[in-house]
């Protein structure tokens, strides 16, 4: 998977998007690495390219 679209809702107190920290975290902590584009940091941890896009969603 190399990119994520998530639905913005205007009010974001009834959709909110998790913020790439977040995201990456779930992703290494769930092991599912092998499902997302990454490679490992200079520090030997893992870096994951998966692009988060967010696209506002009005109504």
């Amino acid at each position: 998977m190399d990119q994520v679209a998530f639905e913005q809702s205007h009010d974001r107190s009834l959709l909110q998007v998790p913020t790439k920290q977040f995201f990456d975290q779930y992703v290494i902590d769930n092991g599912m690495l092998g499902r997302v584009v990454h490679h490992q940091g200079e520090d030997g941890k893992p870096v994951i390219d998966t692009k988060l896009v967010t696209e506002l969603r009005i109504g």
